[in-house]
């Protein structure tokens, strides 16, 4: 979670070096890269490596921080609410603060993606924030809308109470609030998130959220205009006698199961012979080298030699 007070830079570094070992196999080497690393961390199906970017994980360290700061009535909360809320709204100006220098500027974000669970109505202000399905003051602009009227002030012993309330709330607003399920109990509100069915939000659901979300293969579509097209035109062939090995292990876990295999083809794509073979329980280090060796072994018993 600490990952929120890392600096820019050194998240890009650390991506850096596992981008050089991933298409390299060498931290300290580099050289121009045809696949973007952005593209790389999106899921399978979208044409990625399902791996997970650094820099997209530091962002929803901090959405995910935010939406717990405005949720929680911890120490460490309430003393940062006490030093940046003033009548309801946030500071402007700088406070040493590593935890609110995060999350100042995701607020804005929460607010918009989020809304409010009635409990006392203490840390709701009434007219600004999404607790009622609408904006209140978006549906009435002629009105005064103090910020310091809360969502308690037309609450009278567990019931709505718009006679006392300190401000005029038209009947059209009445019959909208009217229509709301409020529980009318004692608890702390609670801000939801709106894209999640429970509600919460999870580092997974905010990392998803901060990711750029890409089509499938989108980096090879955009170079090929008709898709269909291009698997229905016939390949040139050029002659010659090479033959081609394609090899591959994986793992399931580190270490768990592992498998490997791999096949060979002469030039006019003809299967040469196959293999698959189960290490056992390794690692996919293990897996890529023990198919390495059989793609060696292969060759040699079929006496295949321009490879």
């Amino acid at each position: 979670m600490f990952i929120y007070v890392w600096p820019v830079s050194l998240v890009r570094s650390i991506e850096r070096v596992a981008c050089n070992l991933i298409w390299i196999g060498d931290v300290s080497k580099s050289k121009t890269i045809i696949v973007a690393w952005k593209n790389i961390c999106i899921s399978v199906s979208e044409g990625g490596l399902r791996l997970k970017s650094l820099v997209a994980l530091k962002e929803a360290t901090k959405l995910k921080l935010g939406l717990d700061y405005v949720n929680s009535d911890d120490p460490w909360a309430s003393l940062i609410k006490s030093r940046v809320l003033r009548k309801n709204n946030f500071i402007n100006h700088h406070i040493f603060s590593s935890i609110w220098y995060n999350i100042k500027f995701e607020i804005p974000l929460i607010c918009d993606n989020s809304s409010w669970i009635f409990g006392n109505g203490k840390s709701i202000i009434f007219w600004y924030d999404n607790w009622c399905e609408y904006l209140l003051h978006l549906e009435v602009k002629t009105l005064s809308m103090p910020n310091d009227f809360l969502g308690n002030s037309f609450i009278i012993d567990r019931s709505l109470n718009f006679l006392g309330a300190n401000c005029h709330i038209p009947v059209s607003l009445q019959l909208i609030i009217n229509n709301c399920f409020i529980y009318f109990d004692l608890c702390s509100d609670k801000r939801i998130w709106n894209h999640t069915t429970s509600g919460e939000l999870t580092l997974r659901d905010a990392y998803e959220f901060k990711r750029n979300l890409g089509v499938c293969n989108d980096w090879w579509r955009s170079r090929t205009e008709n898709t269909s097209g291009a698997f229905a035109i016939e390949p040139g062939q050029i002659n010659c006698d090479w033959n081609k090995f394609n090899y591959g292990g994986a793992s399931l876990g580190n270490p768990d199961p592992t498998t490997c295999g791999g096949i060979a083809r002469d030039s006019d794509g003809r299967c040469l012979g196959d293999f698959s073979n189960f290490p056992g329980v390794a690692n996919s280090l293990i897996s890529e080298i023990s198919d390495a060796m059989l793609t060696i072994e292969l060759p040699y018993e079929k006496g295949l030699w321009k490879i």
